[in-house]
């Protein structure tokens, strides 16, 4: 599909149902539309349904193209500041202010394509609340709305020339319609009537280059209509009619539709709502403040961990130099507390004085605490770093009067002496001897 504008947010389903809707004037006397079902460039004869039937007339989840009839859309041209996003969204009610009657907080205005080589642009304006209904209808049945586009441009289209399509209402003249396509991104619609719409065609061929040929298309319960509109057109502009007959929707599918020579027609959901914000830039805000909030915290982290990584180079950097100064022969230093400890452990062993934290010290400091209990109760002894584990046989050292004057004894000694409050399998109670910290 050729994408025109960067805006325009025309995505045209390869296969799908297309739904022409009757004019809003009949709102009230035609509750049906017109089901055309296509895939690629073919489309299938065109069928009609009431509003309510459309859950049941089709499958599920279908994707649907909303053909709006051509007299609830009007065209304008006018220049477009180069603006983005939410500015041009507020600007665009603006540019149509003084070209339209009814009240502009009641208009979608949709942008379409270049009109000229400067900054003109064509609009297309519909009523807002009638764009919402339509497509209420169709999401309330189950399926997807995948693109909305006035009917009146979904018709073949030669550059030189104008095209005039009529379809029509079973036989209902009230719901015959016709309209001309005179330009790539234009359209006028016509009344049903020769005379009317002769002077409607007249009046377009003065404010414009003239076509030199009539092309003309419709359905065939409004055939008779577009023949008797047609012929009275051709010549009143004096120009050869061309009845190329059929669907005008068909017609322009099989021209490759919005991919062929003809172009796509206006999206009407461009600027949906008013909004040129695409998806994405509709959190663009949010996902910038996200990023930023993400950055910020990296920063952060990054500089904590800077500031702790300096402090404890700093505190290596003491513990290595109170290493060294007091063992000046220590020439190699892999763990400055280790090497600390057990330098101060040889000192105080050659001296004469033992570590009260070394298993011979503290297994002799735990016979002189349990002296009172029987040479077979002690079960075990565990020691590891420090902590010496003693296990006793079943029944001995539980009452808590005997336990208590353990731990008195063992402080006295320069220890911490703790008991575990269970025994475990084979009924042995355990405790912890340690040496006592100074607080």
């Amino acid at each position: 599909m050729k994408q025109n504008d960067p805006h325009s947010r025309f995505h045209w389903p390869r296969e799908g149902v297309a739904i022409r809707v009757p004019p809003r004037r009949l709102a009230g006397h035609a509750p049906s539309c017109e089901l055309i079902a296509f895939s690629g460039r073919r489309a299938e004869p065109s069928r009609r349904v009431s509003w309510d039937a459309l859950a049941t007339s089709l499958p599920r989840g279908t994707r649907v193209v909303l053909l709006v009839s051509a007299e609830d859309v009007s065209f304008t041209a006018a220049d477009v500041p180069a603006l983005s996003g939410l500015r041009l969204r507020e600007a665009l009610p603006n540019l149509v202010e003084d070209r339209t009657v009814g009240e502009i907080g009641s208009l979608h205005v949709a942008l379409g394509q270049s009109a000229s080589a400067g900054r003109e642009r064509t609009l297309a304006m519909v009523d807002r609340a009638w764009l919402a209904i339509i497509q209420v209808h169709v999401v309330r049945a189950g399926h997807r709305v995948a693109a909305i586009v006035p009917e009146s441009l979904a018709v073949p289209f030669a550059a030189d020339g104008w095209s005039l399509a009529c379809v029509g209402g079973d036989g209902d003249r009230e719901g015959t319609r016709c309209w001309l396509r005179t330009g790539s991104q234009q359209s006028m619609a016509l009344p049903d009537d020769a005379g009317s719409a002769v002077v409607i065609a007249e009046a377009l061929a003065r404010q414009r280059t003239p076509p030199t040929r009539l092309a003309c298309y419709a359905t065939p319960s409004a055939a008779a209509v577009a023949a008797t509109v047609g012929t009275a057109l051709a010549s009143a502009l004096d120009v050869s009619l061309a009845a190329d007959g059929g669907d005008p929707f068909a017609a322009w599918l099989a021209g490759d539709g919005p991919d062929g020579g003809y172009g796509p027609p206006l999206s009407l959901l461009a600027f949906d709502g008013g909004s040129g914000l695409s998806r994405w830039s509709k959190w663009r805000l949010a996902a910038a403040l996200a990023v930023l909030i993400v950055a910020v915290q990296i920063v952060g982290m990054q500089w904590q961990w800077a500031g702790l990584r300096r402090e404890a180079d700093a505190l290596r950097r003491d513990s290595t130099g109170i290493l060294t100064t007091t063992f000046p022969e220590t020439h190699v230093v892999l763990d400055a507390p280790l090497q600390m400890a057990r330098g101060l452990a040889t000192l105080r062993a050659s001296s004469g004085r033992s570590d009260p934290g070394d298993f011979t010290m503290m297994m002799a400091a735990a016979a002189r605490i349990f002296a009172p209990l029987p040479s077979n109760a002690l079960r075990g002894a565990d020691f590891e770093a420090h902590a010496l584990k003693l296990r006793f046989a079943p029944g001995m050292a539980t009452a808590a009067d005997e336990r208590e004057r353990f731990v008195a004894q063992a402080a006295q000694e320069g220890y911490t002496l703790a008991f575990d409050a269970t025994a475990n399998a084979a009924g042995e109670s355990s405790a912890s001897l340690q040496v006592r910290r100074a607080a």
